[in-house]
């Protein structure tokens, strides 16, 4: 019992010892706050694929420059990344290195891309033939870049637009035009139904796939 005592008392010393450490702590002058941290910038995985669209194009230009992600605003990768209803276009473009690439980088790229419902309407999805026979994996892959390549103008699109502007695809011009209260497409008359701005360009959401 004796040997009890003073461990209860060294107890108690200790926990008024402590009491007074946080009274004087809650007493002391508060430490200025530190300044807020910048916010994180995002950064984005190597492209997982050939280098198609370079590859039908013959063109190795479009890297204009690059910029660190999250500069000046955010990029037409960014914001496709966090768009849901435009989920399919953006699974197909990110598997094709030129256009993650461009769409990382400083420039004006104008993109015009189909909302997911407009791609599941199509009767021939992306990656298949145009002649309906089944297609080997160097056909699928032209297939996907040129429905790409088709809605990608390399250029700001004025709406609603005086001239044509050229695609990607050398075979498809398309202008803006007006339509009532808003715009649309041609050809193929699509009714745009949302446009976004990102540091590196434009973003027109599609109600349909363009006649590529």
């Amino acid at each position: 019992m004796r040997s009890f005592i003073p461990l209860l008392s060294l107890s108690l010393i200790a926990a008024v010892t402590a009491g007074a450490v946080a009274i004087s702590a809650d007493r002391a002058p508060q430490s200025p706050v530190p300044a807020q941290q910048p916010a994180q910038q995002y950064t984005f995985m190597p492209p997982r694929q050939l280098d198609l669209v370079d590859a039908i194009t013959g063109q190795g230009g479009l890297d204009v420059g690059a910029i660190p992600i999250g500069h000046a605003g955010i990029s037409l990768a960014d914001t496709l990344s966090l768009e849901r209803r435009a989920r399919l276009w953006w699974d197909y473009a990110r598997d094709v290195g030129s256009v993650t690439s461009r769409l990382q980088r400083a420039g004006e790229t104008t993109l015009l891309v189909p909302v997911d419902a407009a791609v599941m309407r199509m009767s021939r999805k992306p990656h298949q033939n145009p002649s309906g026979e089944p297609e080997n994996d160097d056909e699928a892959r032209n297939n996907v870049a040129a429905f790409l390549l088709a809605h990608i103008v390399p250029a700001a699109v004025e709406m609603p637009s005086q001239t044509p502007y050229q695609t990607l695809l050398s075979s498809l011009s398309i202008r803006v035009v007006q339509d009532g209260d808003g715009f649309k497409i041609t050809p193929g008359d699509i009714a745009i139904v949302d446009v976004k701005q990102a540091s590196n360009g434009r973003i027109m959401y599609l109600d349909g796939v363009l006649p590529y």
